[in-house]
């Protein structure tokens, strides 16, 4: 085995070791988890040491990714300090950041991890499918795996603990192939990722999660009609949008499963007030709020929000909204540093785009764009950006292609990037 095909197994495991943790949690051990972490982080650092990181990569120019790793390192010492609820996780965010700033020695990496999630990914968009059409497989699946979660039940929730989790996972594959599918056209697989774009999208569907069906298509439409240079966008998205909603609207008629998802977002419209329709989120809101008053510059440590709802026993470890979990467990100055880093990544990501004259680049800061989008538009609606690895690993993947984008940019355009992207020095 040559050098070459020993860095691309090197690699390949680096991403198997992290999306084993960020994508199929419920199966392994807590104590294999932090073995997986850890075994990944050490390879990633030898994979760029190895290609040069310490030679070649300035310190300002991967100052984003770093400003990153400090608010991870500010995230691990609340916690530990205030006694947090999850430690390990935190470990896993600080880890996860610093793998990023290594990354950022090249852009070799991005293509491999894209096609490495959306084959894993596939394993729950087809398992939700199959498990909607063969409902009996579910019984001896949850007996197996999941006999005492109540909160898996069915198709919906198809191999995962919850419904909600099973979206998340179908809508970050139906964004990466997606995006896969629109900006990388001449790529060998470009048929099956389509393909499996819309497994993904049908998955989704069923999962009857309105936010991450809703946030995904915003994400990946704005994205695609802010950015492509195809002057028949619009166009080619309303009459996908129209035989979408008209294959929906017929397929309903026969299918049960697609007529439940139609009636949840049937019974969202029709609400009358906000509280109808948040699953309780207001009351998770309020104690947020609450909490923060009593602690509103530093606020009660990482991972210490703790709900315990009206019957006494169920329990709710984040606030459903990110900026208010932020504010209760960080207080206004963690709030405001988490804000102002997500903002100047957007906006780094966004400028890139819109600079780029590579194709290559273009679509992988387009994926990134994609992934940002619907990670803070979920995170700070209803859901979460910090509370799991599969909200801040996908999230903090997007921020570390456009790192290394940027670098690759400007090995290759000096002259042109000195020219015109000197904000984006100082902070990407």
């Amino acid at each position: 085995m040559n050098s070459e095909s020993q860095k691309r197994l090197m690699l390949r495991i680096i991403i198997l070791c992290f999306a084993s943790y960020c994508f199929f949690p419920q199966f392994i051990p807590e104590k294999i988890q932090l073995g997986l972490l850890l075994l990944g982080t050490f390879l990633a650092m030898a994979y760029s040491f190895k290609s040069g990181f310490l030679t070649e990569v300035k310190l300002q120019n991967i100052s984003l990714l770093l400003v990153w790793v400090l608010f991870s390192l500010f995230a691990l010492v609340s916690c530990l300090t205030h006694h947090g609820l999850r430690p390990e996780l935190t470990l896993a965010l600080v880890l996860f950041a610093i793998v990023m700033l290594f990354a950022s020695i090249g852009t070799g990496w991005i293509d491999e991890t894209a096609w490495i999630c959306i084959l894993l990914l596939s394993v729950y968009s087809i398992s939700t499918i199959v498990l909607c059409v063969f409902p009996d497989l579910y019984a001896p699946i949850k007996a197996a795996f999941f006999p005492m979660e109540v909160n898996a039940t069915d198709y919906r929730s198809g191999l995962t603990t919850h419904y909600s989790n099973n979206g998340t996972y179908n809508a970050l594959g139906f964004i990466i192939a997606s995006c896969s599918f629109l900006f990388f056209k001449n790529r060998p697989k470009h048929k099956i990722i389509g393909v499996l774009a819309m497994v993904f999208f049908v998955a989704l569907f069923l999962t009857t999660k309105r936010a991450h069906l809703m946030f995904s298509i915003v994400a990946v439409l704005f994205v695609y009609l802010a950015s492509s240079s195809n002057k028949g966008r619009f166009g080619k998205a309303l009459l996908v949008a129209v035989i979408t909603l008209g294959v929906i609207e017929v397929a309903s008629a026969y299918i049960p499963a697609i007529a439940d998802t139609i009636a949840r977002f049937t019974d969202t419209f029709a609400a009358n007030n906000l509280d109808d329709v948040d699953s309780g989120r207001h009351l998770l809101w309020d104690f947020a709020l609450s909490g923060w008053e009593r602690s509103p510059i530093f606020g009660n440590g990482w991972t210490t929000y703790f709900y315990v709802w009206a019957d006494g026993f169920t329990t709710t470890i984040i606030a459903h909204n990110e900026l208010y979990n932020l504010l209760y467990e960080t207080g206004i100055v963690g709030a405001a540093f988490a804000i102002l880093l997500i903002c100047a990544s957007l906006i780094v990501t966004f400028y890139l785009s819109i600079k780029s004259k590579s194709i290559e680049c273009s679509g992988h800061l387009k994926t990134s764009l994609c992934l940002q989008i619907f990670a803070l538009i979920y995170g700070f609606s209803s859901g979460s950006l910090f509370g799991s690895q599969y909200y801040f690993m996908p999230y903090l993947l997007a921020v570390g292609i456009t790192v290394s984008v940027s670098l690759d940019l400007r090995a290759s355009m000096p002259s042109e990037l000195s020219a015109s992207n000197k904000e984006v020095s100082s902070v990407g």
